[in-house]
């Protein structure tokens, strides 16, 4: 199949069963619509109001119009938080920008094994995604190594924004490179009958790329938290970091909601951005069938030395990230009696609890009602080729994390009476819209296809059970993972929700030592570390990598009109 074919006359659907696809769509999008509602639409207008009061723990909230803004707007820590997020974004687009994309189109030129062999090499970033366990450790690091306390050497406030650019720009390459790989590399699958690389599928999944960036910039939290706590006096304190201190360490609820208002209408203009790319570009994913190895005469006489350079570079680059991992790895297990130490002071069965059944039940939930929507617009189609604008009203939350809702949550949760148990440490974002977009392009392409095969009297066109459920199931167990690898690292969630020592989690457990154990207490934080992280890095890299094998290293990104 091209990288740009015409709907075939089957995408009408027949007047006979118009209407049964309708209310079939329809009420697979039912869960969604609900779970929007409910954990997207109203905590963003509750932030609003927010916003637009003086409201605190103790107080009765009180209507003061804009004079949250006007305060917010006079402040100089937020004029600092502006600044150093628009310098977080610029950071990250610049590293996500060249990088991935040349590397996706060298690779492209080479054959499976070849592909295969770098998508492994990029999986282990993915796999040992940590960025508080990162922060930590480099912060032990330049205490330990460089015997440098982190107070001076971020005492300035060039000093200290130069510092954690520089570690989160490199921390930012080993996984935009990985997500890289995954996103390019299907929009660059050539077809049997393709002599060039498709250049429309790269093109929008490159903005695409861009745009999620930008957005996660926006929303950053946990190295700034973490080294720093956006010192010295808010210099690197990212708009998120600024947000949390208003609303949670001065309960100026009313100052950090509008903080909340303007990340929301941020995030909202990039997603509607994207979802106009998306939806007008005809973009789709489908499986495509095995193409012979590509020859070495088919490649451009650059590939192999620019393969290499790349290759040469992003280890180079990766080890300054891997470095310091090892040295907590080492440091962990030269001192074995600081695994008794924290076993006997930690209670590492609840801890462990925490940590992974309250991410697995939100990410199961977001998984089902996700399948449930895309099935409904992008197999059943109940609008024929319009389908796709069903996903609009949902495009102002497709990058949004729980950071800009965490107030509204916040004050639900207390409501509940549900602060400081388990049940509060669930993540309050009932539906995933990244999840949604995702698998609907998967079925729309997978649909595609078969109505073409039918169109063409092929009598392997397949039903719908082994055309479309069951070749979606890796792409949804995928999108599960993914959920679990973000769930169990996150740091600002559990860190509001987990305010009892029986709630705590593998993250909060690290920043807990971090924040009381000085340089004597380094060994029991490094074998912390490495108790939790190790074996869930391994598991995730072996999770990934036969995905990337047998599953991501077939699909295709391909547009339609």
């Amino acid at each position: 199949m091209s990288n740009d074919v015409p709907l075939p006359a089957t995408e009408m659907p027949r007047p006979g069963n118009t209407v049964l696809r309708v209310v079939g769509g329809l009420v697979l999008l039912l869960p969604a619509v609900l779970a929007g509602l409910g954990g997207l639409l109203w905590p963003s207008a509750a932030t609003i109001i927010t916003s637009l009061q003086r409201s605190d723990l103790v107080h009765v909230a009180q209507f003061i119009g804009l004079e949250n803004y006007s305060q917010m707007f006079q402040d100089r820590l937020f004029g600092q938080a502006l600044s150093y997020t628009f310098s977080l974004a610029l950071t990250r687009l610049i590293v996500v920008a060249v990088m991935p994309l040349l590397l996706a189109t060298v690779v492209a030129q080479f054959g499976r094994g070849v592909r295969l062999a770098v998508r492994l090499l990029f999986t282990l970033p993915l796999a040992m995604f940590a960025p508080a366990a990162v922060a930590v450790i480099w912060s032990m690091v330049f205490r330990s190594v460089v015997g440098l306390p982190f107070s001076r050497l971020l005492g300035s406030a060039d000093g200290a924004r130069q510092t954690l650019l520089l570690l989160d720009g490199l921390y930012t390459f080993g996984l935009g490179c990985g997500v890289g790989l995954i996103v390019l590399l299907p929009a660059l699958r050539r077809t049997p009958d393709q002599s060039a690389l498709p250049r429309k599928p790269l093109v929008i999944s490159w903005i695409l790329g861009l745009l999620a960036a930008a957005a996660l910039s926006i929303q950053s939290f946990t190295f700034s938290f973490v080294l720093t706590g956006g010192g010295p006096a808010g210099a690197t304190a990212p708009l998120s970091v600024y947000q949390y201190q208003m609303a949670f360490e001065f309960f100026r609820f009313g100052t950090g909601a509008a903080a909340a208002a303007l990340t929301l209408l941020a995030l909202a203009v990039l997603g509607v951005v994207a979802g106009l790319v998306i939806v007008l570009s005809g973009l789709q994913l489908e499986m495509a069938p095995r193409v012979p190895s590509t020859s070495a005469a088919s490649r451009s006489k650059l590939a192999v030395p620019a393969l290499i350079v790349l290759l040469l570079l992003s280890l180079v680059l990766g080890a300054a990230v891997a470095v310091p991992l090892l040295w907590n790895l080492f440091n962990s297990l030269t001192t074995p009696a600081a695994y008794t130490d924290f076993l006997g002071k930690f209670q590492v069965g609840q801890v462990l609890a925490n940590t992974v059944l309250p991410p697995s039940l939100a990410g199961l939930w977001q998984v089902v009602i996700a399948y449930l929507a895309a099935l409904g617009i992008g197999a059943v189609r109940p609008f024929g080729r319009w389908s796709e604008w069903l996903l609009l009203p949902v495009c102002p939350w497709l990058f949004i994390t729980v950071g800009p809702l965490s107030l509204a949550a916040f004050q639900n949760l207390r409501g509940f009476g549900l602060l400081g148990t388990m049940l509060g440490l669930i993540p309050p974002l009932p539906l995933s819209v990244p999840m949604v977009f995702v698998l609907t392009l998967f079925f729309k392409g997978q649909a595609s296809a078969r109505r073409a095969a039918q169109a063409g009297g092929k009598s392997g066109s397949g039903s719908f059970l082994t055309q479309l459920v069951l070749p979606s199931l890796p792409l949804a167990v995928l999108l599960y993972v993914v959920a679990l690898l973000v769930g169990f690292q996150d740091l600002l969630w559990p860190a509001l929700a987990g305010t009892s020592a029986a709630t705590r989690t593998m993250v909060t457990t690290f920043l807990l030592l971090h924040a009381g154990g000085g340089i004597s207490g380094q060994p029991m934080l490094s074998a912390a570390i490495t108790l939790f992280e190790l074996p869930l890095s391994i598991a995730f890299f072996l999770v990934l990598g036969i995905v990337q094998i047998l599953f991501l290293d077939r699909l295709a990104l391909t547009t339609s009109r």
